[in-house]
């Protein structure tokens, strides 16, 4: 099928990038809940309108021999922008790990314009990552949720249940959020956070499958190696949006709702569904739709108040991309960021060799 042109404005010269660092503490200052969402739909139409490109191997994975960490990159290219980028972490679950991962660089998108090669951009993804994932589900919940829903519900009491529950102030504003986690302590002690925070009503459940009663809209947000929620506790019209790194619902839920994912291929990578493809038991005749057919096109959303709909995600590093080109173009209108601009001038004349 030939897709008309996109409707998004294309870039037609290069720019003119300062190379400029931006610092976590500065991109929370710049990024907003709407803005994430605005980025996670107008890439995911660029996706639909085959604007976007990625790296001969969607994702890099590379172990230091002798030490516990574990380096990730994926790459991509935005056609629609000029603008190519590389989300390069390190990844080290050990406690001074996880204690120099709170306070020290180690996850980055790195910005290159395609027409010059010239790389301009380091931007630190702490905060833009965790936001950008949940704007995805937000963006998804804006066009697949029932019009109306009031009850959302959030497992998980970490850093992506935090940004999801952030990104959906954008869409929703829900008569009651429930959260449920396995350590019931740390529900009550979340719920309790953010019941201050975004001032709504938000509460503590304690049993799992009371947590998704009735509930309009679902979010699975934990590290849960095995499924902890099964399909006969969902509500009619309930939408899900499961983001963990392993499989939170019961295969019926897979196979027994409308099944839809951020990006076919894409999705391939998570633990759960390259398990189902080894088995033999998942095909991409699953997949009703992507996330890009449903921002796109009306047809592709909801077809019922009673249609159960849910959305396996892995997550899309073009929007990570998206995202850390726009902070960079709003840092460099307020003037924040660490201007890298002067090292470049000193080298001005030298010969490379």
């Amino acid at each position: 099928m030939n897709e008309p042109a996109s409707p998004l404005p294309r870039r037609t010269e290069a720019g003119n990038y300062a190379f400029r660092y931006i610092s976590n503490p500065e991109v929370k200052r710049l990024l907003m809940p709407e803005a994430s969402v605005r980025i996670a739909e107008e890439t995911l139409l660029d996706h639909y309108y085959g604007d976007v490109s990625f790296a001969s191997v969607r994702q890099l994975d590379m172990p230091a021999p002798g030490q516990p960490t574990n380096y990730k990159a994926k790459g991509c290219v935005l056609g629609r922008l000029g603008v190519a980028g590389f989300r390069i972490l390190g990844l080290n679950r050990t406690p001074a790990g996880y204690a120099v991962a709170g306070s020290r660089p180690t996850k980055h998108v790195l910005l290159s314009d395609t027409r010059t090669g010239e790389f301009f951009a380091f931007v630190d993804e702490h905060w833009s990552h965790a936001l950008r994932t949940g704007a995805c589900g937000a963006a998804a919940a804006k066009h697949l949720m029932r019009k109306g829903s009031e009850i959302l519900t959030v497992t998980g009491t970490g850093y992506m249940s935090y940004s999801s529950l952030i990104a959906m102030t954008a869409v929703m504003k829900p008569r009651e959020t429930r959260i449920w986690a396995r350590d019931f302590s740390k529900a009550q002690a979340f719920a309790a956070r953010m019941k201050v925070e975004l001032g709504q009503n938000v509460v503590a459940i304690e049993s799992a499958q009371a947590s998704v009663k009735d509930a309009d809209v679902v979010m699975t947000a934990t590290s849960a190696t095995t499924p902890y929620l099964e399909k006969p506790w969902f509500a009619p019209g309930v939408f899900i949006y499961a983001l963990g790194n392993y499989q939170e619902v019961d295969l019926a839920t897979y196979q027994g709702m409308t099944f839809m994912v951020d990006e076919r291929k894409q999705v391939r990578i998570c633990p759960d569904i390259a398990a189902l493809i080894e088995k033999g038991v998942y095909t991409d005749d699953w997949v009703r739709a992507d996330l890009g057919e449903v921002v796109a096109r009306p047809d592709m959303r909801r077809r019922s108040d009673d249609e159960q709909i849910i959305v396996r995600s892995q997550g899309l590093v073009t929007q990570d991309v998206a995202q850390a080109f726009w902070i960079y173009e709003e840092a460099c209108r307020q003037g924040l960021g660490v201007d890298l601009e002067p090292a470049i001038a000193s080298q001005a004349g030298a010969p490379l060799f």
